[in-house]
C-alpha cells in the first residue's frame, strides 16, 4: 500500500514565506514604535528643560547621532529662516557639551568653519523637580545628574541608544528582508514595507480596512501584498 504525500506548490511555499516575514518585521516594527514613542519622550522633557522646541530637539539628537541634519529641500524663506536658527542652536549646545566632533567632520568635509559664542546650557529647576520621578523611570537610572550639562549629555545618551536600535531594525525590515522576500515572493520593496505597517495596526486593533483597499487599487504587486490579510 503506498501513500502519496502533497508537495507544496512554489506558490504556496511563496505565501507561507511572505507571511512568516510579514509577521516577523511586523513585530519588530511595534519594537520599533516603542522605541520612538521614548524618544520623543525624553525629547518632551528636554524640551521642557532646556526651553527649546522639538524640531531644535531633534537637530541636536540627529547632529550627535549622524552628524548635523539639514533639512528638506523647496523650503520657503521664513522655514529656512528657522532651519538656520535651529542650527545656530544645534552648534552652540554640541560645542558647550563638548560633542561636536561629528559637526566639526561634516562642515570640515564641506570646507566651512562656524565660529559660534559659548552657550550656557540652562535649566528650568522648577521643571526638573516637578518631572523628576516620571524622568528617573524614562531614563533607567536611579538619580539625576545635579549639572546641567550632564544631565543634557545623560539624555542624549539615552537617545542615541534608541536611535540605534530603530536604525538598525528598520534596515533589516527596509533592506535586509524586503530585498529577500522581492525575490521570493513577487512583492515589491516599499508594498512590503506598507504590508508590515498595516500589520502592525492590526496587531494593535487600529483599523486597516481604508489602507487594505488603498493598496488593492496600486498595483499587482501592491495588491499581493496585503491578500494575506
Amino acid at each position: 500500500m503506498s501513500v502519496s504525500v502533497e508537495t507544496p506548490t512554489v506558490q504556496e511555499s511563496s505565501d507561507k514565506i511572505y507571511k512568516s516575514k510579514v509577521d516577523e518585521c511586523s513585530s519588530i516594527r511595534l519594537k520599533i514604535d516603542q522605541k520612538w514613542d521614548k524618544l520623543k519622550a525624553i525629547g518632551e522633557y528636554f524640551c521642557d528643560l532646556y526651553g527649546v522646541d522639538m524640531p531644535t530637539f531633534m537637530m541636536i539628537h540627529r547632529a550627535n547621532y549622524y552628524g548635523p541634519y539639514n533639512g528638506e529641500e523647496g523650503q520657503t524663506p521664513a522655514q529656512l529662516k528657522q532651519l538656520v536658527q535651529r542650527f545656530s542652536d544645534t552648534v552652540k549646545y554640541l560645542r558647550a557639551l563638548g560633542i561636536d566632533e561629528n559637526l566639526k567632520h561634516w562642515l570640515g568635509e564641506n570646507y566651512l568653519r562656524v565660529e559660534a559664542t559659548p552657550v550656557q546650557v540652562n535649566l528650568n529647576l522648577a521643571k526638573l523637580e516637578a518631572n523628576r520621578q516620571n524622568m528617573l523611570e524614562l531614563l533607567g537610572v536611579n538619580a539625576l545628574p545635579a549639572d546641567s550639562k550632564e544631565l543634557c549629555r545623560l539624555m542624549l545618551s539615552k537617545t542615541y541608544g534608541l536611535q540605534g536600535f530603530i536604525c538598525s531594525n528598520a534596515d533589516h525590515i527596509k533592506k535586509d528582508t524586503a530585498t529577500e522576500v522581492q525575490k521570493k515572493c513577487e512583492v515589491e520593496k516599499p508594498h512590503f514595507v506598507k504590508a508590515v505597517r498595516i500589520d502592525a495596526d492590526r496587531k494593535i486593533q487600529k483599523a486597516i480596512e481604508k489602507k487594505i483597499e488603498k493598496m488593492n487599487k496600486l498595483s499587482r504587486s501592491a495588491a499581493r501584498s496585503v491578500s494575506i490579510f
